[in-house]
């Protein structure tokens, strides 16, 4: 890649970095004219569940320490049982991976429910935390909302390169991949164009990362393991990878099974049956805390946060037609130029991606609660915004070709 390339990539990472911290320095006003107002609250919305999730995570390591340091000595055992019998990069990364995998377990088997639906983003936000727990620091939300806030910027920046990668996996040349990682850098303006709504319940700091939610988080994982998975140089070290970062995206948002559900179909049709070993085995690790959780999340809700009937056939018109965001005039522009991208990308892997998109955006059309939180179909547009690059380099090229 050339200089002045990486130097158009390390600013469309930096702008999703800065644009959101001058949003937040703006608070209680607009930005600018034109954008949405953002009020900063730590604990708007479902932060709240996530923050008290990580209290809870902490009163068990103080409450049940004996217990944690229990698994946490069966994870050490296994580490070190793998690690002298194979020295397989991979292997020896999964078994990393379990052992972090049962301490996490053991936490979730802790915890009291808390209202958070997932366990993932809270188990992650506990890190930085941590420390200042250690030795008796600030736990208060402001200072929780600072750190969180750290790793959703961080995210947000994995999103953006990882966006370029999926494009130089899909073979675009580097133009349609710095094209591709703009509009997911510029997306929280674009996406203003949908109309006022597109603000509405949260969508747009959600995208931002300040909303102390699972979204940057859970984009992340998933779209930097699918540009692990479509990288030409994809092996057995990227397969165990890309299962450890899909595992522990399912615990952060359990419908990211999807994707793992479609790279095992694609890799065993392309009979790469040892990457599909070690992929399922890096997602596995984090079923057991999937587990233990799952009756203190969503389960644990009241029916006026969760409803009892949370998927039903009867959801699909409302999903798209009043949706916030993703209403018919936003898909007419996105999806039809998305797909003529695939006429300029690798088609073997361009199955495999739009595999994901359409096993997500099914799974959300029957969900009860799509058309007002779009976010859940975040996870999946880089992808769709990368081959609307594309698409409009075949649009463009026909335009040409025809004067």
């Amino acid at each position: 890649m050339t200089l002045d390339r990486r130097i158009a990539l390390a600013g469309l990472a930096l702008f999703t970095v800065v644009f959101p911290l001058l949003v937040l320095a703006a608070s209680p006003h607009a930005l600018l004219p034109g954008l949405p107002r953002y009020r900063y609250d730590p604990l708007a919305g479902d932060a709240y569940g996530y923050y008290y999730g990580v209290r809870q995570i902490i009163s068990v390591l103080r409450r049940d320490a004996p217990f944690v340091l229990a698994a946490a000595l069966v994870g050490a055992v296994l580490v070190v049982v793998v690690w002298r019998r194979s020295t397989h990069a991979a292997v020896r990364m999964l078994a990393v991976a379990w052992g972090c995998g049962i301490v996490a377990a053991a936490i979730a088997d802790r915890v009291q429910p808390s209202g958070a639906g997932q366990f993932g983003w809270p188990l992650v936000w506990s890190v930085p935390m941590l420390p200042l727990a250690a030795v008796g620091g600030p736990l208060g939300p402001n200072v929780a909302y600072g750190l969180g806030l750290v790793v959703a910027l961080a995210c947000n920046v994995a999103v953006v390169f990882a966006a370029f990668n999926i494009a130089r996996g899909l073979g675009l040349g580097q133009r349609l991949a710095l094209l591709g990682a703009a509009l997911v850098a510029f997306w929280p303006l674009l996406s203003l164009l949908s109309g006022h709504k597109a603000s509405w319940n949260g969508t747009w700091q959600n995208w931002l990362g300040l909303s102390a939610s699972t979204e940057p988080l859970s984009t992340a994982l998933v779209v930097v393991a699918l540009a692990i998975v479509v990288d030409r140089r994809f092996g057995e070290r990227g397969a165990a990878s890309a299962g450890v970062l899909l595992g522990l995206g399912t615990l952060v948002r359990l419908t990211n099974v999807v994707a793992i559900a479609c790279i095992l179909v694609w890799l065993l049709a392309a009979r790469r049956l040892r990457e599909a070993v070690l992929l399922a085995v890096g997602a596995l690790a984090a079923l057991p805390a999937v587990i233990a959780y799952w009756p203190k999340g969503y389960p644990a809700l009241p029916p006026r946060v969760f409803s009892k009937h949370p998927f039903a056939f009867h959801y699909a018109r409302i999903s798209w037609t009043h949706n916030f965001l993703w209403h018919p005039l936003t898909l007419v522009v996105l999806v039809p130029l998305a797909l003529a991208g695939i006429a300029r990308a690798d088609r073997s892997r361009s199955a495999l991606l739009w595999a994901c998109v359409a096993g997500t955006a099914l799974v959300y059309t029957f969900y009860y609660g799509t058309w007002q939180h779009p976010r859940f179909l975040f996870v999946v547009l880089p992808i769709v915004l990368v081959y609307w690059a594309a698409g409009a380099a075949v649009l463009l090229g026909k335009l040409t070709r025809g004067r």
